[in-house]
């Protein structure tokens, strides 16, 4: 994966908006199935891992 931006989150449920490099994107909120532990905005390649 080209894009090094990685959250760390303790919940399952995370929401992003892009950031301010990007210009931002819709609020959408994203759902992290446990047996994979991370999840990749569609819109923007931000991963979220779980902790």
């Amino acid at each position: 994966m080209l894009n090094q931006n990685i959250v760390k989150s303790k919940t399952a449920k995370v929401s992003c908006d892009g950031d301010e490099g990007s210009g931002g994107h819709p609020r959408i909120y994203l759902n992290i199935k446990p047996e994979i532990g991370f999840i990749v905005c569609p819109y923007c390649s931000k991963k979220f891992e779980l902790e």
